[in-house]
Formats: C-alpha cells, structure tokens, sequence
C-alpha cells in the first residue's frame, strides 16, 4: 500500500518541534560526532526509509521518530557476509539501497531463499527472540542498510507500545503468507505424486506374462 509523504512529516515536525530536536541531525551522542567519510541520515530520512518498510508502514509518526533515535547506518560492499547461518546476533535490518540475499545451508549445499531489496528488511526475529540466525545474508551489490537492535527496539516499544502491536500484525501476515505457500507446496507435491503413481504399472501388471 502506498502512503503520502505530506500524513507522515506533518506529525513528525510537530513531534520535533515540541521536544526541541533538530530535524537535520540524530542524537549525536549516540552516532558519534564523526562521520566524516559519509554524512549522517537526518531524521527525515530515516523515517521516511522506516515508512516505507513493511514492517513499521503503519507505526504512528511519533513511533517512528523515537525508532529513528536508535536507527544505526551500515554500508556493505558487493559480497560481503552481513551475517552466517548459525550466528547469534541481537539485530535487525532495513535495506535502504542495493540488495541483500538469503540462503540457506540444505544438504546439497545453499539455497536461496529471499532476495530483499530496498523497502525490504531481514534478520527481524533476533529482536524477538535469542536463537541462532536461521539463515546467511549477503550483500548482493553495494549496500546501505539500516540497523536496529534488539535492546532498542524493546526501549521504544516501552515508550510507545503501539509499535509492538504494528509490527505482529506484520509477522503474522508474513507467517499467513508462508502458511498458504507452503499449502501450495504440499498440494503440488500431492499432485506430483499422483501423476507419477498413474504413470507407474502396478506390481501384479508390471509381473504378468
């Protein structure tokens, strides 16, 4: 679904203005006051790469703008490895530009799974949960992405519960999603399997003279 740009800054400047941010800049005591090789997203912007996620499409203005307090910037090149299958890692991640792609280790080697592009996000459930990464990320092309941990997460959603609801109504989108698809799969196996059993003599015909 699309959205204005014009239903979220209007709220956002309120927020700003009213607890004295700059809309140019993020908590610098948190970032660093050094980016010198890269300038620092501005609130705008990040919240603007969150509303177009997903994941916090629906989050209220005031949601968004404490979630960009804790929004970190990384750049990845072409191939490098975000995170391994088996991993543990307390973080999420937003793509903002380029493509990052999914696998998964079978017994005959990778699979892919996903690729996400920008507007996409990744790795979402080790905010959740303290398991393992189920799965290998790799920046397919140069990559800026967006980081959000676990601990900040929870901070903000202390803050403003309305973004934990937003977000698991997400998750279970996704997971309906990954059900009816993976109904598919079993019927087209099903299917598969039938057309092998008619195209395959029976025992008694395949022996008799």
């Amino acid at each position: 679904a699309s959205f204005e740009v014009t239903d979220v800054i209007q709220p956002v400047r309120d927020s700003i203005a009213k607890r004295g941010y700059n809309a140019h800049s993020r908590s610098p005591d948190r970032f660093g006051p050094e980016r010198s090789e890269a300038p620092m997203l501005s609130v705008m912007e990040v919240i603007l790469a969150l509303k177009s996620t997903p994941l916090f499409r629906n989050v209220p203005g005031e949601g968004l703008r404490r979630l960009s307090d804790f929004i970190q910037e990384k750049d990845a090149v072409a191939g490098e490895v975000v995170f391994r299958e088996e991993d543990f890692g307390d973080e999420m991640y937003l793509v903002r530009s380029g493509r990052v792609s999914i696998h998964q280790e079978l017994g005959d080697g990778p699979a892919l799974v996903e690729v996400v592009e920008p507007g996409g996000y990744f790795g979402e459930m080790a905010i959740i949960d303290d398991h393992p990464r189920t799965a290998t990320a790799t920046a397919e092309r140069e990559s800026n992405l967006l980081v959000l941990h676990k601990n900040d997460f929870r901070t903000a959603v202390q803050d403003y519960p309305d973004i934990a609801f937003e977000i698991f109504r997400e998750f279970t989108r996704r997971l309906r999603r990954s059900d009816r698809r993976y109904r598919e799969l079993l019927l087209e196996a099903r299917r598969r399997n039938e057309r092998s059993e008619r195209g395959t003599p029976r025992e008694d015909e395949a022996t008799r003279p």
